[in-house]
């Protein structure tokens, strides 16, 4: 019957059972016409009412001490009470006591063991009291006086403290237990709150460090194109997350434009890495015969013994004068030749990066002219699929060059990703998509 934390909650129950018990006492003072019953019985529903309002107001002091008053007063007048109605060893005083010692033992184990001690010696004192005839009943609820002997008192007293000592040692028990394992229970809580608060920084963390790795890797991407008149060029990169394991460049070198493409294995910051290692590694090699730098390139990737990965590529280089392109293939597709409204691959042999030192590859040549277009790409698009494991294959891609073909190149990619969205209904990729085509106008000419 302490002031608690949270009063109306935890002691509504015990305030209403304190009403009734004082309203009962007051129908048998009325009944009985016993006035000094009555205005003891009424004293304490005035007392009731008043600490139920502050109770229900939250305006009690706070401490545990403040719950010593009314649970005193309770004991105090149910005992009275009881002597009153020469009801002093019945199961009511006992059966209030009991629930007093567990209301107060859900609050406190001190103060509930300060109500059963309170109990007891209120009972002791009550049974003796009627049995010698210190004190006089109504009689209301029983025929006659009451009398027990001397004997009788310390029974029925020692019954009432054992009883209210089980009670408190199994109440206290009970809610000590619920309180270990709520509290097991809140500390579990916390743990996994504070994990989820560390795992939404790291996730954010990394959030950030891959969009610095988006940063870099795009970086590596040319920044502009080439401007040669009648040439023009398109590109499309779409990776699969925010970085990948894609690669090209398009750059002038005098008479001569290079064309490099790579795609190493997987996707990810970790394929996103080693495209960026080996794009870095390019600039000290020599490029002069693109068979040669592509096996030079291999025999660097080997020997770094980046285990499960390998990588297909693209290398040429196109003569300006001549139109003439040397070319080698690690692996990579074929590239694709629209000329005449047909589509064709582009020999060249060569297998893969990656996986052995030795790489022995083709040093291939394809006399341009006028009016081609020419597409290298990666090999994302061919294998972009449906839910069903339907793949958007070679067929879907040249039937895309062949509708595109009297278009600008410069749209190009846009139909592409149109025509890839259409067959998989805008399902995301599962891997790097890139592609360089450009176009030799009938106007080209060597600026």
């Amino acid at each position: 019957m302490a002031a608690p934390e949270k009063p109306r909650e935890k002691f509504r129950l015990l305030n209403s059972m304190r009403i009734a018990l004082s309203l009962f006492f007051l129908a048998l003072a009325l009944r009985e016409s016993h006035p000094n019953f009555l205005y003891f019985i009424v004293a304490h529903l005035v007392f009731s009412l008043v600490w139920i309002l502050f109770v229900e107001m939250d305006r009690l002091p706070r401490g545990r001490w403040i719950g010593y008053i009314p649970a005193t007063l309770d004991i105090g007048a149910v005992t009275v009470a009881l002597l009153l109605t020469g009801h002093a060893r019945s199961p009511l005083v006992a059966g209030y006591f009991g629930l007093a010692a567990i209301s107060s033992t859900l609050q406190n184990r001190t103060f509930g063991l300060y109500v059963a001690c309170l109990s007891v010696i209120s009972y002791a004192a009550a049974s003796a009291g009627v049995t010698f005839g210190w004190l006089t009943s109504i009689d209301v609820l029983a025929e006659g006086p009451q009398t027990i002997s001397p004997a009788g008192i310390l029974v029925y007293t020692l019954l009432v403290a054992i009883g209210l000592t089980i009670v408190h040692t199994v109440c206290f028990q009970f809610v000590n237990s619920n309180r270990r394992i709520l509290g097991e229970a809140n500390l579990l809580l916390e743990k996994v709150a504070m994990q989820e608060e560390q795992l939404r920084l790291r996730n954010a963390q990394m959030e950030q460090d891959l969009d610095l790795a988006r940063s870099i890797h795009f970086r590596l991407l040319p920044e502009s194109l080439p401007e040669i008149p009648g040439l023009t060029f398109a590109t499309l990169y779409v990776p699969q997350d925010k970085v990948g394991g894609d690669l090209y460049d398009i750059r002038r070198n005098g008479d001569s434009l290079e064309i490099f493409v790579v795609d190493v294995s997987g996707h990810g910051v970790s394929s996103a890495f080693l495209a960026a290692i080996f794009r870095v590694s390019m600039e000290s090699a020599d490029r002069s015969n693109p068979a040669a730098f592509l096996s030079s390139m291999n025999e660097i990737f080997f020997d770094r013994s980046f285990t499960g990965f390998f990588l297909t590529a693209f290398y040429g280089v196109l003569d300006l004068r001549s139109l003439t392109l040397r070319f080698a293939r690690a692996g990579h597709p074929h590239p694709l030749l629209v000329r005449n409204g047909q589509v064709q691959e582009v020999a060249g042999k060569g297998g893969m990066m990656g996986i052995m030192r030795q790489l022995v590859l083709e040093d291939a040549t394809l006399q341009l002219r006028k009016g081609d277009r020419l597409m290298v790409y990666t090999d994302g698009i061919p294998e972009y699929q449906t839910s069903d494991g339907v793949l958007f294959g070679e067929e879907n891609l040249y039937s895309v060059l062949i509708e595109g073909q009297n278009e600008p190149v410069s749209r190009l990619p846009t139909l592409l990703l149109s025509r890839l969205g259409e067959f998989a209904q805008d399902r995301s990729a599962e891997d790097d998509m890139t592609m360089v085509v450009f176009d030799i106008s009938s106007d080209f000419r060597l600026a």
